[in-house]
């Protein structure tokens, strides 16, 4: 089966420390034997959408890896647990898009559902400037 794994990783961690990180997680990798091609992909320090322990940005990184044996996957999701540095972990399966679709014994091809059109509706421009500050204002109020 193939796996994608996401992770979130403090922003009071160097990004100095981040290599080590992931060496320790193929390693984990490595010792369910599972296939992967040791390239992280990094998208950087991003704003969290509400705070992880009291930290309000995080670095993303994601790996993808196949394994065998399903069962090996709580070993890995236990390593990642215990592991303070990452503030968050997601492990997804990744599975085939469908194609057909079964309806009793038979498969057919599955048919694009015809999208209408809409009416044209004269929209209202927003400044995005103005909407990324309110936005950020409104998730910086404290809560009580």
């Amino acid at each position: 089966m193939k796996y994608e794994l996401g992770i979130i990783i403090g922003s009071n961690i160097p990004e100095t420390e981040h290599k080590a990180i992931e060496q320790e997680i193929l390693g984990w990798l490595d010792k369910i034997k599972a296939q992967t091609d040791k390239k992280f992909d990094s998208i950087g320090r991003k704003k969290l959408a509400y705070a992880i322990k009291k930290q309000k940005h995080g670095f993303y990184i994601f790996l993808n890896f196949e394994l065998e044996d399903a069962s090996k996957l709580k070993e890995l999701d236990t390593n990642l647990k215990h592991k303070n540095k990452i503030l968050r972990y997601l492990i997804i399966k990744k599975d085939r898009v469908a194609k057909t679709k079964t309806v009793g014994t038979k498969a057919t091809p599955i048919k694009p559902v015809p999208v209408k059109a809409k009416e044209a509706k004269p929209e209202a421009k927003a400044d995005w400037d103005d909407l990324d500050k309110r936005l950020d204002a409104i998730l910086d109020e404290k809560i009580d």
